[in-house]
Protein backbone atom coordinates (compact mmCIF):
# COMPACT_ATOMS: atom_id res chain seq x y z
CA UNK A 1 0.00 0.00 0.00
CA UNK A 2 2.55 2.33 0.74
CA UNK A 3 4.97 1.64 -2.55
CA UNK A 4 1.24 2.45 -4.29
CA UNK A 5 0.90 5.59 -2.49
CA UNK A 6 4.56 6.38 -3.36
CA UNK A 7 3.97 5.58 -7.24
CA UNK A 8 0.91 8.05 -7.21
CA UNK A 9 2.85 10.80 -5.59
CA UNK A 10 5.65 10.74 -7.96
CA UNK A 11 3.38 10.21 -10.90
CA UNK A 12 1.24 13.46 -9.47
CA UNK A 13 4.46 15.27 -9.24
CA UNK A 14 5.91 15.13 -12.42
CA UNK A 15 2.24 15.69 -14.06
CA UNK A 16 2.04 19.03 -12.12
CA UNK A 17 5.56 19.52 -13.25
CA UNK A 18 5.52 18.81 -16.91
CA UNK A 19 2.55 21.06 -17.15
CA UNK A 20 4.08 23.48 -15.50
CA UNK A 21 7.18 23.43 -18.24
CA UNK A 22 4.42 23.85 -20.78
CA UNK A 23 2.71 26.89 -19.51
CA UNK A 24 6.22 28.15 -19.28
CA UNK A 25 7.31 27.69 -22.62
CA UNK A 26 3.99 28.74 -24.42
CA UNK A 27 2.57 31.27 -21.72
CA UNK A 28 0.06 33.31 -24.45
CA UNK A 29 -1.55 30.11 -25.16
CA UNK A 30 -2.70 29.55 -21.32
CA UNK A 31 -3.08 33.75 -20.99
CA UNK A 32 -5.89 35.78 -21.43
CA UNK A 33 -4.98 38.29 -24.20
CA UNK A 34 -7.16 41.09 -23.26
CA UNK A 35 -7.82 42.42 -19.95
CA UNK A 36 -11.62 42.32 -19.96
CA UNK A 37 -10.47 38.53 -20.75
CA UNK A 38 -8.61 38.63 -17.90
CA UNK A 39 -11.46 40.20 -15.54
CA UNK A 40 -13.80 37.74 -16.94
CA UNK A 41 -11.73 34.66 -16.40
CA UNK A 42 -10.29 35.96 -12.90
CA UNK A 43 -14.11 36.30 -11.78
CA UNK A 44 -14.56 32.98 -12.25
CA UNK A 45 -11.64 31.67 -9.87
CA UNK A 46 -12.47 31.27 -6.38
CA UNK A 47 -8.57 30.25 -5.12
CA UNK A 48 -7.28 34.04 -4.44
CA UNK A 49 -3.65 31.95 -4.77
CA UNK A 50 -4.88 31.01 -8.29
CA UNK A 51 -6.32 34.27 -9.09
CA UNK A 52 -3.23 36.19 -8.10
CA UNK A 53 -1.28 33.74 -10.10
CA UNK A 54 -3.01 33.64 -13.15
CA UNK A 55 -3.02 38.19 -12.56
CA UNK A 56 1.20 38.61 -12.28
CA UNK A 57 1.43 35.76 -15.03
CA UNK A 58 -0.81 38.34 -16.92
CA UNK A 59 1.14 41.57 -16.54
CA UNK A 60 4.72 39.73 -16.78
CA UNK A 61 2.85 39.41 -20.58
CA UNK A 62 1.50 42.26 -21.17
CA UNK A 63 2.46 46.16 -20.93
CA UNK A 64 0.72 47.84 -17.96
CA UNK A 65 0.80 51.51 -20.04
CA UNK A 66 -2.73 51.12 -21.94
CA UNK A 67 -4.42 50.65 -18.86
CA UNK A 68 -6.83 52.86 -17.12
CA UNK A 69 -5.96 53.90 -13.42
CA UNK A 70 -9.41 52.34 -12.28
CA UNK A 71 -8.07 48.80 -14.32
CA UNK A 72 -4.76 49.18 -12.09
CA UNK A 73 -7.04 49.22 -8.88
CA UNK A 74 -8.72 46.09 -10.24
CA UNK A 75 -5.31 44.21 -10.80
CA UNK A 76 -4.01 45.14 -7.15
CA UNK A 77 -7.07 43.27 -5.57
CA UNK A 78 -6.68 40.21 -7.59
CA UNK A 79 -2.71 40.09 -5.94
CA UNK A 80 -4.76 39.80 -2.61
CA UNK A 81 -3.19 36.46 -2.06
CA UNK A 82 -2.55 34.32 1.02
CA UNK A 83 -0.09 35.46 3.23
CA UNK A 84 3.43 33.17 3.22
CA UNK A 85 4.47 34.94 6.97
CA UNK A 86 1.84 34.93 9.80
CA UNK A 87 1.34 38.64 11.01
CA UNK A 88 1.43 37.37 14.80
CA UNK A 89 4.38 36.10 14.39
CA UNK A 90 7.60 37.11 11.99
CA UNK A 91 10.80 38.62 12.05
CA UNK A 92 12.85 40.80 8.88
CA UNK A 93 16.36 41.83 8.90
CA UNK A 94 17.44 44.74 6.80
CA UNK A 95 21.07 45.28 5.53
CA UNK A 96 22.90 47.39 3.45
CA UNK A 97 24.49 51.03 3.49
CA UNK A 98 23.20 54.84 4.39
CA UNK A 99 24.51 57.25 2.69
CA UNK A 100 23.09 60.80 4.43
CA UNK A 101 22.26 64.06 2.26
CA UNK A 102 25.11 66.07 4.58
CA UNK A 103 26.85 66.22 7.70
CA UNK A 104 25.35 66.10 10.95
CA UNK A 105 24.15 64.61 14.08
CA UNK A 106 21.31 62.10 13.05
CA UNK A 107 18.70 60.86 15.55
CA UNK A 108 16.94 57.78 14.30
CA UNK A 109 13.40 56.54 15.71
CA UNK A 110 10.99 53.80 15.19
CA UNK A 111 7.12 54.91 14.33
CA UNK A 112 5.07 53.46 16.58
CA UNK A 113 0.77 53.55 16.78
CA UNK A 114 -0.41 54.31 20.41
CA UNK A 115 0.08 51.13 21.39
CA UNK A 116 3.11 50.50 19.71
CA UNK A 117 3.66 47.20 17.29
CA UNK A 118 6.98 45.28 17.24
CA UNK A 119 10.84 45.88 18.25
CA UNK A 120 13.51 47.22 16.73
CA UNK A 121 17.57 47.18 16.87
CA UNK A 122 19.18 49.48 14.92
CA UNK A 123 23.24 49.64 13.84
CA UNK A 124 24.80 52.25 12.31
CA UNK A 125 28.86 51.74 11.50
CA UNK A 126 28.82 48.41 13.25
CA UNK A 127 27.88 50.17 16.83
CA UNK A 128 24.06 49.46 18.47
CA UNK A 129 22.40 52.96 18.44
CA UNK A 130 18.78 52.09 19.49
CA UNK A 131 16.84 48.97 20.78
CA UNK A 132 13.22 49.41 21.30
CA UNK A 133 11.85 47.35 24.35
CA UNK A 134 8.03 47.63 24.19
CA UNK A 135 5.27 46.05 21.69
CA UNK A 136 1.69 46.36 22.20
CA UNK A 137 1.21 43.75 24.46
CA UNK A 138 2.90 42.76 27.81
CA UNK A 139 6.00 40.38 27.78
CA UNK A 140 4.08 38.58 30.57
CA UNK A 141 1.27 37.16 27.57
CA UNK A 142 -1.43 37.82 28.87
CA UNK A 143 -2.97 40.42 26.29
CA UNK A 144 -3.15 43.37 28.38
CA UNK A 145 -2.69 46.62 26.84
CA UNK A 146 -0.15 49.03 28.03
CA UNK A 147 0.02 52.47 28.76
CA UNK A 148 0.09 55.16 25.30
CA UNK A 149 3.69 54.90 24.39
CA UNK A 150 3.49 58.46 22.46
CA UNK A 151 5.79 60.30 25.10
CA UNK A 152 8.08 56.95 25.41
CA UNK A 153 11.75 58.13 24.43
CA UNK A 154 13.09 54.28 23.88
CA UNK A 155 11.84 54.43 20.83
CA UNK A 156 14.99 56.96 19.60
CA UNK A 157 17.72 56.38 18.86
CA UNK A 158 21.34 57.95 20.85
CA UNK A 159 22.70 60.62 18.14
CA UNK A 160 24.83 59.50 15.70
CA UNK A 161 27.60 61.53 13.37
CA UNK A 162 27.12 60.96 9.53
CA UNK A 163 28.95 62.47 6.87
CA UNK A 164 27.04 63.70 3.69
CA UNK A 165 27.56 61.50 0.53
CA UNK A 166 29.45 58.67 2.50
CA UNK A 167 28.05 55.49 3.02
CA UNK A 168 27.82 54.04 6.21
CA UNK A 169 27.00 50.29 7.10
CA UNK A 170 23.30 49.94 7.64
CA UNK A 171 21.84 46.53 9.82
CA UNK A 172 18.63 46.69 11.44
CA UNK A 173 16.46 44.02 12.46
CA UNK A 174 12.59 44.18 13.80
CA UNK A 175 10.61 41.64 15.66
CA UNK A 176 6.73 41.28 15.96
CA UNK A 177 5.54 38.31 18.26
CA UNK A 178 2.09 37.86 19.35
CA UNK A 179 1.54 34.46 19.45
CA UNK A 180 0.86 33.50 22.49
CA UNK A 181 -1.68 36.23 23.40
CA UNK A 182 -4.69 35.27 24.97
CA UNK A 183 -6.51 38.60 24.58
CA UNK A 184 -8.57 40.30 27.19
CA UNK A 185 -11.76 42.05 26.83
CA UNK A 186 -12.34 43.06 23.17
CA UNK A 187 -8.25 44.08 22.80
CA UNK A 188 -6.68 42.72 19.07
CA UNK A 189 -3.02 42.97 18.21
CA UNK A 190 -2.42 45.31 16.17
CA UNK A 191 -0.59 44.29 13.04
CA UNK A 192 2.99 44.74 12.51
CA UNK A 193 4.51 47.87 11.53
CA UNK A 194 8.22 48.73 10.69
CA UNK A 195 8.69 52.70 9.57
CA UNK A 196 12.12 53.94 10.07
CA UNK A 197 12.56 57.81 10.40
CA UNK A 198 15.53 60.25 11.28
CA UNK A 199 16.31 64.07 11.60
CA UNK A 200 19.08 66.40 12.15
CA UNK A 201 20.04 69.82 12.95
CA UNK A 202 19.38 70.88 9.10
CA UNK A 203 16.03 67.98 8.76
CA UNK A 204 12.80 68.06 9.73
CA UNK A 205 11.92 64.34 11.35
CA UNK A 206 10.59 62.70 8.30
CA UNK A 207 10.43 58.66 7.23
CA UNK A 208 13.90 57.89 5.41
CA UNK A 209 13.58 58.20 2.01
CA UNK A 210 14.53 55.05 -0.25
CA UNK A 211 17.17 57.39 -2.27
CA UNK A 212 19.32 57.02 0.46
CA UNK A 213 19.58 53.43 1.16
CA UNK A 214 21.77 51.36 -0.79
CA UNK A 215 22.46 47.27 -1.07
CA UNK A 216 25.75 46.41 0.62
CA UNK A 217 27.57 46.42 -2.99
CA UNK A 218 27.02 50.28 -3.12
CA UNK A 219 25.64 49.46 -6.59
CA UNK A 220 22.19 49.09 -6.41
CA UNK A 221 19.82 51.22 -4.18
CA UNK A 222 17.56 49.49 -1.85
CA UNK A 223 18.24 47.06 1.60
CA UNK A 224 18.86 43.24 1.53
CA UNK A 225 16.01 41.62 2.88
CA UNK A 226 15.52 38.34 4.69
CA UNK A 227 12.20 37.50 5.77
CA UNK A 228 11.47 34.73 8.93
CA UNK A 229 8.26 32.97 9.63
CA UNK A 230 9.08 33.38 13.69
CA UNK A 231 10.12 36.30 15.98
CA UNK A 232 13.98 34.90 16.98
CA UNK A 233 15.24 35.48 12.95
CA UNK A 234 16.18 31.78 12.57
CA UNK A 235 12.84 30.19 9.91
CA UNK A 236 14.17 32.38 7.00
CA UNK A 237 11.55 31.81 4.29
CA UNK A 238 12.42 34.90 1.88
CA UNK A 239 15.03 36.81 0.80
CA UNK A 240 14.22 40.09 -1.55
CA UNK A 241 15.46 43.44 -1.79
CA UNK A 242 13.15 46.44 -0.14
CA UNK A 243 13.76 50.01 -1.22
CA UNK A 244 13.45 51.48 2.15
CA UNK A 245 11.59 50.41 6.23
CA UNK A 246 8.84 51.85 5.36
CA UNK A 247 5.89 48.93 6.26
CA UNK A 248 2.53 48.74 7.51
CA UNK A 249 1.11 45.19 7.05
CA UNK A 250 -2.16 46.03 7.86
CA UNK A 251 -3.56 44.57 5.00
CA UNK A 252 -2.45 41.76 2.40
CA UNK A 253 0.39 39.45 2.31
CA UNK A 254 3.56 40.73 4.21
CA UNK A 255 5.61 38.53 1.76
CA UNK A 256 3.82 36.98 -1.54
CA UNK A 257 4.96 35.74 -5.05
CA UNK A 258 3.69 38.80 -6.60
CA UNK A 259 5.29 41.68 -4.52
CA UNK A 260 7.10 42.82 -7.61
CA UNK A 261 3.94 42.77 -9.50
CA UNK A 262 2.15 45.02 -6.75
CA UNK A 263 5.14 47.25 -6.91
CA UNK A 264 4.59 47.90 -10.30
CA UNK A 265 1.46 48.63 -10.58
CA UNK A 266 1.49 50.86 -7.90
CA UNK A 267 4.63 52.60 -9.56
CA UNK A 268 2.31 53.30 -12.36
CA UNK A 269 -1.19 54.26 -10.59
CA UNK A 270 0.26 56.70 -8.24
CA UNK A 271 1.62 59.62 -10.01
CA UNK A 272 -1.65 59.52 -11.66
CA UNK A 273 -4.34 59.73 -8.61
CA UNK A 274 -1.60 62.09 -6.48
CA UNK A 275 -2.08 64.54 -10.00
CA UNK A 276 -4.92 67.14 -8.56
CA UNK A 277 -5.76 68.06 -12.50
CA UNK A 278 -6.84 64.96 -12.72
CA UNK A 279 -8.96 64.45 -10.51
CA UNK A 280 -10.89 67.74 -10.68
CA UNK A 281 -11.97 66.10 -13.57
CA UNK A 282 -12.84 62.74 -12.60
CA UNK A 283 -16.70 62.48 -13.57
CA UNK A 284 -19.31 61.21 -11.07
CA UNK A 285 -18.60 57.04 -11.85
CA UNK A 286 -14.86 57.27 -11.41
CA UNK A 287 -15.18 59.84 -8.01
CA UNK A 288 -17.37 57.04 -6.84
CA UNK A 289 -15.12 54.27 -7.50
CA UNK A 290 -12.67 55.90 -5.96
CA UNK A 291 -14.18 56.67 -2.68
CA UNK A 292 -15.50 53.46 -1.78
CA UNK A 293 -13.57 51.09 -3.87
CA UNK A 294 -10.40 51.89 -5.38
CA UNK A 295 -8.55 54.45 -2.58
CA UNK A 296 -9.13 51.23 0.45
CA UNK A 297 -7.30 49.00 -2.31
CA UNK A 298 -4.84 51.01 -3.00
CA UNK A 299 -3.60 52.15 0.62
CA UNK A 300 -3.25 48.74 1.56
CA UNK A 301 -0.83 47.99 -0.95
CA UNK A 302 0.98 51.32 -0.52
CA UNK A 303 4.11 52.41 2.06
CA UNK A 304 3.69 54.66 4.50
CA UNK A 305 5.14 57.51 2.20
CA UNK A 306 2.93 56.97 0.00
CA UNK A 307 -0.52 56.41 2.09
CA UNK A 308 0.57 60.29 3.72
CA UNK A 309 0.65 61.40 0.15
CA UNK A 310 -2.26 60.51 -1.46
CA UNK A 311 -4.79 60.73 1.78
CA UNK A 312 -3.69 64.44 1.37
CA UNK A 313 -4.20 64.80 -1.97
CA UNK A 314 -7.67 63.29 -1.68
CA UNK A 315 -8.33 65.57 1.52
CA UNK A 316 -8.18 68.62 -0.93
CA UNK A 317 -10.91 66.92 -3.45
CA UNK A 318 -14.42 67.72 -2.03
CA UNK A 319 -16.21 65.29 -5.34
CA UNK A 320 -14.56 62.24 -3.71
CA UNK A 321 -14.61 63.06 -0.02
CA UNK A 322 -18.32 63.61 0.01
CA UNK A 323 -18.53 60.16 -1.54
CA UNK A 324 -16.66 58.29 1.21
CA UNK A 325 -19.79 56.30 3.43
CA UNK A 326 -18.96 55.48 7.12
CA UNK A 327 -17.85 52.04 6.44
CA UNK A 328 -15.21 52.88 4.26
CA UNK A 329 -14.11 55.99 5.76
CA UNK A 330 -13.42 53.83 9.13
CA UNK A 331 -11.38 51.60 6.84
CA UNK A 332 -9.46 54.12 5.18
CA UNK A 333 -8.55 56.39 8.12
CA UNK A 334 -7.25 52.78 9.61
CA UNK A 335 -4.92 52.60 6.93
CA UNK A 336 -2.83 56.05 7.70
CA UNK A 337 -4.19 56.56 11.45
CA UNK A 338 -0.46 55.32 12.91
CA UNK A 339 1.24 58.04 11.43
CA UNK A 340 2.55 61.25 13.08
CA UNK A 341 1.84 63.59 10.71
CA UNK A 342 -1.90 63.43 11.89
CA UNK A 343 -3.23 62.70 8.39
CA UNK A 344 -6.07 61.17 9.66
CA UNK A 345 -7.57 64.37 11.20
CA UNK A 346 -7.41 66.50 8.48
CA UNK A 347 -8.78 63.78 6.40
CA UNK A 348 -11.57 63.20 9.26
CA UNK A 349 -12.14 67.07 9.30
CA UNK A 350 -12.62 67.42 5.71
CA UNK A 351 -14.96 64.84 5.26
CA UNK A 352 -17.14 65.89 8.19
CA UNK A 353 -17.21 69.33 6.67
CA UNK A 354 -17.87 68.06 3.70
CA UNK A 355 -20.88 65.29 5.11
CA UNK A 356 -24.47 66.34 5.33
CA UNK A 357 -25.10 66.93 9.18
CA UNK A 358 -27.00 63.70 10.71
CA UNK A 359 -30.63 63.84 10.88
CA UNK A 360 -31.96 60.70 12.56
CA UNK A 361 -34.64 58.78 11.50
CA UNK A 362 -37.10 56.91 13.10
CA UNK A 363 -36.79 52.89 13.58
CA UNK A 364 -38.37 50.07 15.83
CA UNK A 365 -36.01 49.64 18.80
CA UNK A 366 -37.65 47.12 20.92
CA UNK A 367 -34.89 45.04 22.21
CA UNK A 368 -31.68 47.13 21.93
CA UNK A 369 -31.49 46.23 18.18
CA UNK A 370 -33.53 47.32 14.82
CA UNK A 371 -33.02 49.68 12.44
CA UNK A 372 -33.26 52.57 14.66
CA UNK A 373 -29.34 51.29 15.70
CA UNK A 374 -28.69 50.75 12.44
CA UNK A 375 -29.32 54.13 11.09
CA UNK A 376 -28.83 56.80 13.97
CA UNK A 377 -25.81 54.82 15.89
CA UNK A 378 -23.76 52.33 13.71
CA UNK A 379 -22.54 54.36 11.55
CA UNK A 380 -20.89 56.96 14.04
CA UNK A 381 -20.18 54.02 16.83
CA UNK A 382 -18.15 52.60 13.91
CA UNK A 383 -16.13 55.54 13.76
CA UNK A 384 -15.67 56.36 16.99
CA UNK A 385 -14.63 53.14 18.33
CA UNK A 386 -11.60 53.80 16.14
CA UNK A 387 -10.92 56.86 17.90
CA UNK A 388 -11.41 55.96 20.87
CA UNK A 389 -8.24 54.10 20.31
CA UNK A 390 -5.86 57.06 19.73
CA UNK A 391 -4.19 59.35 22.20
CA UNK A 392 -6.74 61.32 24.70
CA UNK A 393 -5.07 64.45 23.84
CA UNK A 394 -5.78 63.95 20.43
CA UNK A 395 -9.57 63.39 21.27
CA UNK A 396 -9.76 66.65 23.76
CA UNK A 397 -8.07 68.56 20.70
CA UNK A 398 -11.07 67.62 18.14
CA UNK A 399 -13.42 68.49 21.11
CA UNK A 400 -11.98 72.24 22.27
CA UNK A 401 -10.88 73.33 18.71
CA UNK A 402 -13.26 71.78 16.07
CA UNK A 403 -16.57 71.35 16.87
CA UNK A 404 -17.62 74.37 15.90
CA UNK A 405 -17.71 75.69 12.45
CA UNK A 406 -16.81 78.85 10.81
CA UNK A 407 -20.99 79.73 10.48
CA UNK A 408 -21.26 78.83 14.08
CA UNK A 409 -23.37 75.59 13.78
CA UNK A 410 -22.03 72.47 15.53
CA UNK A 411 -20.73 69.82 13.47
CA UNK A 412 -23.17 67.42 14.11
CA UNK A 413 -20.71 64.79 12.46
CA UNK A 414 -17.93 65.02 14.11
CA UNK A 415 -19.91 65.52 17.43
CA UNK A 416 -21.33 62.04 17.27
CA UNK A 417 -18.19 60.48 16.34
CA UNK A 418 -16.70 62.04 18.94
CA UNK A 419 -19.52 61.31 21.52
CA UNK A 420 -18.80 57.79 20.74
CA UNK A 421 -15.07 57.60 21.18
CA UNK A 422 -15.56 59.45 24.65
CA UNK A 423 -17.87 56.85 25.94
CA UNK A 424 -15.57 54.23 25.02
CA UNK A 425 -13.06 55.99 26.84
CA UNK A 426 -14.64 57.33 30.27
CA UNK A 427 -14.81 60.99 28.94
CA UNK A 428 -18.76 61.72 27.90
CA UNK A 429 -18.13 64.79 30.55
CA UNK A 430 -15.17 66.54 28.65
CA UNK A 431 -17.83 66.46 25.29
CA UNK A 432 -20.57 67.24 27.58
CA UNK A 433 -19.07 70.22 28.66
CA UNK A 434 -17.68 71.60 25.57
CA UNK A 435 -21.22 71.00 24.21
CA UNK A 436 -22.59 72.92 27.33
CA UNK A 437 -20.27 76.12 26.98
CA UNK A 438 -21.50 76.66 23.28
CA UNK A 439 -25.34 75.88 24.19
CA UNK A 440 -24.53 78.90 26.91
CA UNK A 441 -22.53 80.83 24.62
CA UNK A 442 -24.53 84.18 23.89
CA UNK A 443 -22.70 84.81 20.75
CA UNK A 444 -24.36 81.28 19.85
CA UNK A 445 -28.20 81.91 19.25
CA UNK A 446 -31.28 80.68 16.76
CA UNK A 447 -30.39 78.43 14.50
CA UNK A 448 -26.35 77.57 15.51
CA UNK A 449 -27.88 76.92 18.97
CA UNK A 450 -30.16 74.69 17.82
CA UNK A 451 -27.32 72.40 16.25
CA UNK A 452 -25.48 72.07 19.31
CA UNK A 453 -28.76 71.13 21.28
CA UNK A 454 -29.30 68.18 18.85
CA UNK A 455 -25.55 67.12 19.96
CA UNK A 456 -26.38 67.48 23.45
CA UNK A 457 -29.36 65.81 22.98
CA UNK A 458 -27.56 62.57 21.20
CA UNK A 459 -24.72 62.65 24.12
CA UNK A 460 -27.55 62.12 26.75
CA UNK A 461 -29.29 59.66 24.97
CA UNK A 462 -25.93 57.37 24.31
CA UNK A 463 -23.38 58.47 26.27
CA UNK A 464 -24.93 59.34 29.54
CA UNK A 465 -26.70 56.13 30.26
CA UNK A 466 -25.37 52.47 30.41
CA UNK A 467 -27.16 51.54 27.93
CA UNK A 468 -29.17 53.55 24.36
CA UNK A 469 -32.32 55.48 25.29
CA UNK A 470 -34.11 57.15 22.59
CA UNK A 471 -36.48 59.58 23.66
CA UNK A 472 -34.09 60.31 26.95
CA UNK A 473 -33.84 63.89 25.83
CA UNK A 474 -36.96 64.88 24.66
CA UNK A 475 -37.26 68.41 26.37
CA UNK A 476 -33.35 69.04 24.76
CA UNK A 477 -34.98 68.69 21.53
CA UNK A 478 -38.17 70.68 22.39
CA UNK A 479 -36.00 73.05 22.98
CA UNK A 480 -34.00 73.30 19.88
CA UNK A 481 -36.94 73.81 18.04
CA UNK A 482 -37.83 76.54 20.53
CA UNK A 483 -34.83 78.40 19.59
CA UNK A 484 -34.27 77.79 16.37
CA UNK A 485 -34.91 80.52 13.50
CA UNK A 486 -35.93 79.53 10.44
CA UNK A 487 -38.14 77.65 9.14
CA UNK A 488 -35.79 74.93 7.77
CA UNK A 489 -33.85 74.25 11.31
CA UNK A 490 -37.26 74.02 13.42
CA UNK A 491 -38.59 71.39 10.74
CA UNK A 492 -35.67 69.52 11.08
CA UNK A 493 -36.03 69.69 15.01
CA UNK A 494 -39.49 68.52 14.79
CA UNK A 495 -38.61 65.68 12.74
CA UNK A 496 -35.49 65.04 15.65
CA UNK A 497 -38.48 64.80 17.86
CA UNK A 498 -40.79 62.91 16.21
CA UNK A 499 -37.93 60.13 15.24
CA UNK A 500 -37.75 59.35 18.91
CA UNK A 501 -41.25 59.36 19.80
CA UNK A 502 -41.71 56.86 16.54
CA UNK A 503 -38.86 54.84 17.85
CA UNK A 504 -39.70 54.48 21.66
CA UNK A 505 -43.88 53.47 20.45
CA UNK A 506 -45.54 56.69 21.12
CA UNK A 507 -47.30 57.53 18.45
CA UNK A 508 -49.92 59.09 19.61
CA UNK A 509 -47.66 61.62 21.22
CA UNK A 510 -46.33 61.86 17.57
CA UNK A 511 -49.76 62.96 15.72
CA UNK A 512 -50.57 64.98 18.25
CA UNK A 513 -47.48 66.79 18.19
CA UNK A 514 -47.27 67.21 13.98
CA UNK A 515 -51.20 68.18 14.15
CA UNK A 516 -50.29 71.00 16.66
CA UNK A 517 -47.34 72.43 14.39
CA UNK A 518 -48.54 71.02 10.65
CA UNK A 519 -49.58 74.84 10.30
CA UNK A 520 -46.09 76.41 10.55
CA UNK A 521 -44.11 74.22 7.70
CA UNK A 522 -46.56 74.87 4.71
CA UNK A 523 -43.90 73.60 2.28
CA UNK A 524 -45.47 71.05 0.29
CA UNK A 525 -42.19 68.68 0.47
CA UNK A 526 -42.22 69.11 4.62
CA UNK A 527 -45.70 68.39 4.49
CA UNK A 528 -45.62 65.14 2.92
CA UNK A 529 -42.44 63.91 4.75
CA UNK A 530 -44.27 64.69 7.97
CA UNK A 531 -47.60 62.32 6.47
CA UNK A 532 -44.70 59.45 5.62
CA UNK A 533 -43.46 59.51 9.61
CA UNK A 534 -47.05 58.84 10.36
CA UNK A 535 -47.20 56.05 7.95
CA UNK A 536 -43.79 55.13 9.36
CA UNK A 537 -45.28 55.20 12.74
CA UNK A 538 -48.02 52.24 12.35
CA UNK A 539 -44.95 50.05 10.81
CA UNK A 540 -43.08 50.86 14.08
CA UNK A 541 -45.93 49.64 15.97
CA UNK A 542 -46.47 46.81 14.48
CA UNK A 543 -43.25 45.72 14.83
CA UNK A 544 -43.35 46.32 18.79
CA UNK A 545 -46.28 44.45 18.83
CA UNK A 546 -44.73 41.46 17.57
CA UNK A 547 -41.86 42.17 19.71
CA UNK A 548 -44.32 42.00 22.68
CA UNK A 549 -45.61 38.79 21.56
CA UNK A 550 -42.86 37.14 20.71
CA UNK A 551 -40.92 37.86 23.88
CA UNK A 552 -44.39 36.52 25.90
CA UNK A 553 -44.20 33.42 24.41
CA UNK A 554 -40.86 32.99 24.47
CA UNK A 555 -41.05 33.36 28.44
CA UNK A 556 -43.71 30.64 28.35
CA UNK A 557 -41.45 28.61 26.72
CA UNK A 558 -38.42 29.08 29.31
CA UNK A 559 -41.15 28.66 32.23
CA UNK A 560 -42.48 25.50 30.42
CA UNK A 561 -38.66 23.90 29.92
CA UNK A 562 -38.20 24.67 33.78
CA UNK A 563 -41.38 22.85 34.70
CA UNK A 564 -40.47 19.64 32.72
CA UNK A 565 -37.21 19.71 34.56
CA UNK A 566 -39.30 19.78 37.58
CA UNK A 567 -41.51 16.97 36.36
CA UNK A 568 -37.96 14.88 35.70
CA UNK A 569 -36.80 15.35 39.27
CA UNK A 570 -39.95 14.62 40.47
CA UNK A 571 -40.12 11.27 39.04
CA UNK A 572 -36.46 10.80 39.67
CA UNK A 573 -37.32 11.41 43.50
CA UNK A 574 -40.51 9.38 43.25
CA UNK A 575 -42.12 12.31 44.60
CA UNK A 576 -45.72 11.52 43.69
CA UNK A 577 -47.58 14.68 45.14
CA UNK A 578 -44.78 17.36 43.46
CA UNK A 579 -45.17 15.40 40.12
CA UNK A 580 -48.67 15.82 40.20
CA UNK A 581 -48.71 19.60 41.29
CA UNK A 582 -46.23 20.00 38.19
CA UNK A 583 -47.77 18.03 35.49
CA UNK A 584 -51.19 20.12 35.87
CA UNK A 585 -48.94 23.00 35.58
CA UNK A 586 -47.57 21.89 32.78
CA UNK A 587 -51.00 20.71 30.95
CA UNK A 588 -51.86 24.14 31.58
CA UNK A 589 -48.89 26.40 29.96
CA UNK A 590 -49.25 23.82 26.43
CA UNK A 591 -52.80 24.59 26.07
CA UNK A 592 -51.90 28.48 26.30
CA UNK A 593 -48.49 28.00 24.03
CA UNK A 594 -48.18 27.03 20.23
CA UNK A 595 -44.25 26.21 20.35
CA UNK A 596 -44.70 25.84 16.71
CA UNK A 597 -46.36 29.72 16.20
CA UNK A 598 -42.97 31.33 17.83
CA UNK A 599 -40.98 33.29 14.70
CA UNK A 600 -37.45 32.00 14.64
Amino acid sequence: MLFIRFCFGVSVFFVVFFMSLAFAQQPNKSLPSSFEELRTNAELVTNADKRAGLTAAWIKNNSLNKLTWRQHIELLSYLNAPDWLDKKNMSVRWTGKIVAPANGQYVFEQLRTYYTDGKMKLWIGGHLIMETNRSNVNEDGNGEVVAPVSDDTSFRSVAVALQGGVPTDFLLEYRYDAQNIELRKNYQPRFPVAVLMWESESLEQQIIPKEVFWQPTDKQHGLVAEYFADSALKRKVANRVDGSVDFVWNRGAIVNSYSSSQREIVKKVFPSLVNENLLHTLNQSDATYLAQQGLSVLLSSMTATERIVLVDTISRQQQILNKIPYKNLTEQLQFVSMFPARNHVHFLLKWSELNEPPHLLPGSYTAGKGSYVDDNITPYRRVGHLWGEFDVAEIDDLIQNYLELENGNCNLTLAYILIWACKENNLTSRILERIEEAVKNEDISGDQQMTWLLAKAYAEEVAVPSTIKPGRALSVLQYAMLVAESNDYRYWALKEIVARLITVNQKEKAQSLIASTKKQFSNEKQVEELELLLVHADDVEKAHEKSREYRQKRSREDYLKTLRQHQTQAKQKNDTKRLEQVQKTIKKYESSLKIQDIPK
